[in-house]
């Protein structure tokens, strides 16, 4: 099947799953969508690293009253050839140069599960330029009912929650999700440019696992990123055609 094809009939939102932790036989069919997508749409679609973790940024930490709060980077990365096959994207869309030795390792733990968050924030959020199209994450976990989910930023600087599912697994899994776009778009508002900011992460505990460390490691956090409107003078303004006054 041609890949303007697959893409086509893979395109629209409410075909995928909007929280999907990826068998590996997913994880390669995502991974490949991504790379034809890249390749059949260059100037409309965009690829952006959020963090791949290879260089320390200013994270710190909101924790519950615990004696076990760490964040650190670990020379851990994913195995297998679907993450091989996401680098050699990478590679090429985004930076020749990039390595992938190193994850981000998050330590805590819950004392009241159900009643605590944990978070984990940028002092310097990554600011993201477009319409914000699809998440994905490598996350390693150990079948826990906790959440995790990323937090972000809308234009207006509102905080958008975007949940990325239970850590109901163990070892390594993709994770991608289609963004709720309508949170991240300007409005009115002219001043503003669609997009937004990636804050950091939040692990929600639940109320039926057991108090306790929670541990987690994440890798390749990407942002699929659709140009269209910032393509052409002019492209900020909605189009109002056809809408009723």
């Amino acid at each position: 099947m041609p890949v303007l094809i697959l893409i086509t009939a893979l395109l629209p939102l409410a075909s995928l799953k909007a929280i999907s932790p990826e068998s590996k036989r997913e994880a390669q069919d995502q991974i490949r969508l991504l790379a034809g997508m890249l390749q059949e749409m260059p100037r409309r679609m965009e690829l952006q690293a959020i963090d791949l973790f290879e260089s320390k940024r200013d994270y710190y930490t909101r924790a519950p009253s615990t004696d076990l709060s760490i964040i650190d980077y670990a020379y851990r990365s994913p195995e297998g050839p679907e993450f091989l096959e996401e680098m050699q994207i990478l590679n090429r869309w985004v930076d020749p140069e990039v390595s992938y030795h190193r994850c981000l390792m998050i330590h805590t733990s819950f004392d009241i599960p159900g009643k605590q968050v944990y978070q984990v924030l940028l002092r310097l959020p990554v600011h993201l330029e477009g319409e914000l199209f699809r998440l994905s994450l490598w996350v390693h976990a150990h079948d826990q009912k906790h959440s995790l989910s990323a937090l972000f930023l809308d234009p207006a600087g509102r905080e958008v929650e975007v949940p990325l599912g239970a850590l109901t697994w163990k070892g390594w899994k993709r994770i991608t999700i289609n963004m709720p776009a309508v949170q991240f778009r300007k409005g009115k508002d002219h001043r503003i440019r669609s997009g937004g900011q990636f804050r950091g992460f939040l692990i929600r505990s639940h109320p039926h696992e057991e108090q306790g460390p929670v541990s987690i490691m994440i890798d390749n956090l990407l942002i699929l990123k659709d140009m269209r409107k910032l393509m052409y003078p002019g492209a900020e303004i909605e189009d109002s055609w056809g809408e009723k006054e």
